[in-house]
């Protein structure tokens, strides 16, 4: 299933690589219509990704035996900084390595900011050198410095949703086969208990960092996911929808090799149906759901609860203690009451 969806994200990639070249080559307002569908798509694309954070693609703090992290690299959410993609468009350091670039100001985000902020203001402190750089531009040299990094980061996009795929191939790092030998991992238990952390990301990601902030639950500013494209709720169905690719099966309806079939195994027929009822009471209420930006408080509380039954039940009875498949927390969820 990750597999699949590596190889749809790596379609996506690519057309949207295809789409913005254009655009930038011979900037029209049917090229920009066009490479902004585009990127919808592939956003699209990895908002299933997301669902799939376990091997190469995680983080080492997610995956301490496999990950590299090359998520973060194409989709740097939350950790975003509107400030570092100004100062690669003044700098230009991009073109010495990617190495010299903070994931902040990669991926997916940067070429948003090209493609849907048309402004010609800038996030950095107005004494930081960008800044006072920046000033110096005419907004003809702004527009063609965002699309001159951006050009230079759907290339860069292109060619980690290779890698990524790769990671899956049969010819490639067949990591589909070091996942069944529990190669790295050292057990069976290992490899499921890691692989089964991607089900939280309605708790962590869905329910406390896009919905809790603007439902007043985190006392934190909101983080907006797609601060100018504002696909927030687009993002947020197909997270959920992805959720049950994994926890239920990957084919039509939920049909394959999921969690839930483990868990009949483990005779917990009636948890495995308890975690769809809440999954299927989630997605309800975000496929119901409008635009972020036209949502008020009151719905984002209604939104948040609607979530939270899946968080919980996850928390309580998938993982922990109480876990027929003798699931443990990660460090970053045990610690959360909420």
């Amino acid at each position: 299933c990750a597999a699949w969806h590596a190889c749809n994200f790596q379609n996506a990639a690519t057309a949207l690589r295809k789409s913005f070249r254009d655009h930038a080559a011979a900037p029209s307002d049917d090229k920009l219509a066009a490479a902004r569908t585009a990127w919808r798509t592939a956003m699209d694309e990895q908002s299933k990704m997301e669902l799939f954070q376990f091997g190469p693609v995680a983080s080492t703090s997610i995956d301490k035996y496999h990950g590299r992290g090359l998520r973060t690299f194409v989709h740097p959410w939350p950790d975003v900084n509107r400030c570092q993609v100004e100062t690669q468009i003044v700098t230009k350091d991009y073109q010495k390595g990617w190495d010299l670039v903070f994931p902040s100001s990669r991926g997916l985000f940067a070429v948003e900011y090209a493609l849907f902020h048309p402004g010609s203001d800038i996030a950095c402190l107005p004494n930081s050198t960008a800044a006072q750089t920046w000033a110096t531009l005419t907004p003809e040299q702004i527009t063609q410095g965002k699309n001159d990094y951006a050009v230079a980061i759907v290339d860069n996009v292109v060619a980690l949703s290779l890698e990524v795929s790769n990671v899956w191939a049969a010819g490639g790092e067949n990591f589909k086969a070091k996942l069944l030998a529990f190669d790295g991992y050292g057990s069976e238990q290992e490899t499921l208990t890691v692989v089964a952390w991607s089900l939280l990301y309605p708790e962590q990601e869905v329910k406390d960092i896009k919905l809790g902030p603007l439902a007043g639950f985190q006392p934190v500013p909101p983080n907006p996911e797609t601060p100018f494209a504002r696909v927030e709720v687009e993002n947020m169905r197909t997270n959920l929808r992805a959720f049950r690719s994994i926890f239920q099966g990957c084919g039509e309806g939920g049909q394959g090799i999921g969690f839930d079939d483990w868990l009949v195994s483990a005779g917990q027929q009636q948890l495995a149906t308890d975690i769809l009822a809440a999954l299927q009471t989630a997605q309800t209420a975000a496929d119901a759901f409008p635009a972020f930006s036209q949502a008020t408080p009151e719905q984002f509380v209604d939104m948040y609860n609607a979530v939270k039954p899946l968080s919980n039940i996850l928390k309580t009875q998938f993982f922990g203690s109480a876990s027929p498949l003798n699931l443990k927390l990660p460090a970053s969820a045990a610690s959360d009451t909420d």
